[in-house]
């Protein structure tokens, strides 16, 4: 016998009522030496909640990647903010050590 020619393919059918549902074919063709074909094996599958629960985790993986955008941009705001804090201290010790009177007018 011949080595089996196999064919696999995702599709989206509809039934007679018009509901989708997404199948997994997987079929194979085996030969005699000759090359006629002696038995082809065939397998259909619903994978309609697998396409469906991929296609879910697609959209949960948008969201969250949305959201580590906007943390990611409040963090660096909010490290902004907190360099500019430190800096501004920074400036105010320094002046008071130039000023130790205060800096008032006399």
């Amino acid at each position: 016998m011949v080595p089996a020619s196999r064919w696999l393919s995702e599709s989206r059918v509809r039934d007679g009522h018009q509901a989708r549902y997404e199948i997994l074919c997987n079929a194979s063709l085996h030969r005699d030496g000759n090359g006629n074909i002696l038995v082809v094996f065939a397998t259909v599958h619903d994978i309609s909640k697998r396409v469906h629960a991929q296609k879910n985790l697609a959209e949960q993986h948008a969201r969250e990647l949305k959201r580590l955008a906007g943390l990611e941009r409040s963090q660096r705001l909010t490290v902004g903010r907190e360099l500019t804090v430190i800096e501004l201290t920074k400036q105010t010790r320094q002046l008071k050590k130039h000023d130790p009177g205060g800096g008032g007018e006399r």
